[in-house]
């Protein structure tokens, strides 16, 4: 892992020990309550190494500065996927929040490639538009904190074929790192996810299904009566979740921390695992 060497605070022209990055409404980047571009240099640049018309910036020295390739995530070791990584200007590397978090000279941080996620909403009325998905795409804007990059997103309804198929072609042919469900985790007759997963997945990850819903004991008794669980299928981790919005976010967030790790285990990762 790397370090930051120095936080330089622009228009200030100040070294600060401290700072908190966020995102406005819109998406843009804030740096203690300011809207401010955030710029990675190499140890030993300086504003110079962005222009002269950036001036209302943060700049980010960091070690191992070679490793902040376009694509991948600037991780620090407590408050995870914290910055996505753009593509080099001038010898700096711009970087957009995904997660807040305080930045602080000398923090380890980590260079770590992306994920390649699918978000699959297992739902009748959802497939046949009677019904918005809003579990989908917060889980879409939800795993990007982990450092996921979405690159699929479907809506199929509660059948063990149209359930199968979107599994096996995310898993075969994309070759996906991590899929996540939401819906048909209950104990109806249509809910049928788990059981799907327990007949495609090879290996069985209990203490995914047990921790969340354990957790989600703390918001409501009804969690015990979750059948989520969590398998892998090839080089896929697949995840099954409640089917409210709430449900799905409160147990992804509660497993999230752990995520990146198994999945890097499961393929193999040398670069990455162990962050």
């Amino acid at each position: 892992m790397a370090r930051i060497l120095r936080l330089l605070h622009y228009p200030d022209i100040c070294d600060a020990f401290v700072m908190f990055v966020h995102s406005n409404e819109d998406g843009s980047p804030m740096v203690n309550g300011i809207p401010k571009t955030i710029w990675a240099v190499p140890p030993g640049r300086d504003i110079q190494a962005v222009g002269d018309a950036e001036q209302d910036a943060l700049l980010v020295t960091v070690e191992d500065f070679e490793q902040l390739q376009p694509g991948r995530f600037l991780a620090t070791e407590d408050d995870g996927c914290v910055l996505s990584v753009g593509s080099p200007v001038n010898g700096a590397v711009p970087l957009e929040v995904v997660q807040q978090a305080f930045l602080t000279l000398s923090q380890r941080v980590s260079a770590v490639a992306p994920l390649r996620t699918g978000i699959l909403t297992v739902s009748d009325r959802g497939s046949r538009g009677e019904r918005q998905d809003t579990s989908g795409p917060a889980l879409a804007q939800r795993a990007r904190t982990i450092g996921c990059s979405v690159e699929a997103q479907r809506i199929v309804p509660d059948e063990k074929n149209a359930i199968t198929d979107a599994l096996r072609g995310w898993t075969e042919k994309d070759a996906l790192h991590l899929i996540l469900i939401t819906g048909g985790t209950g104990l109806s007759d249509r809910d049928i996810t788990p059981d799907v997963l327990s007949q495609m997945g090879e290996r069985v990850i209990p203490g995914i299904g047990e921790y969340m819903r354990w957790k989600g004991t703390f918001s409501t008794m009804h969690s015990i009566l979750s059948r989520g669980v969590a398998v892998t299928v090839g080089p896929t981790l697949v995840v099954s979740l409640p089917g409210s919005k709430r449900g799905a976010l409160e147990c992804f967030d509660a497993v999230a921390p752990a995520l990146r790790h198994g999945i890097e285990t499961i393929g193999g990762w040398t670069e990455d695992c162990g962050h």
